[in-house]
């Protein structure tokens, strides 16, 4: 992209109108101007335009992660608790659609045996009136 902007640059600046402005930003634009750590570990900060040096104890980045990390922690943990509790209501469902339809088996089995029952006693009438 930069040898295109090169070759045809999109704005042209005009040579007899140059004025000279110096806007600030309020965030650094050059690394120079970035924030940097001091030296000898510490975890104080130098920041540009008169900003005041801050210092961060480094047990308030670890408490910091630590926070954070449990947090995900336990929205996953949360997350695999309802997915493992809808899994259960299911199984819990298709136990009681299977003890329904296993009463409803025996049901239609005993009523099938009567039935049997019933059409042997009708066949042995049956057999006995003709002879």
């Amino acid at each position: 992209m930069s040898n295109a902007f090169g070759q045809s640059p999109p704005v042209y600046s005009n040579a007899g109108a140059i004025i000279n402005t110096t806007r600030s930003t309020p965030y650094p634009t050059t690394l120079s101007s970035m924030p940097t750590a001091a030296g000898g570990g510490s975890t104080s900060f130098s920041y540009p335009h008169g900003y005041p040096q801050i210092q961060i104890p480094q047990d308030v980045y670890r408490d910091s992660i630590q926070s954070a990390v449990l947090d995900k922690v336990r929205h996953r943990l949360d997350e695999a608790i309802q997915i493992g509790n809808a899994q259960i209501d299911s199984l819990r469902k298709t136990e009681q659609d299977l003890m329904d339809g296993e009463t409803k088996i025996q049901l239609l089995i005993s009523d099938a045996q009567q039935q049997q029952v019933q059409a042997q006693v009708h066949i042995s009438f049956l057999f006995y009136s003709f002879v």
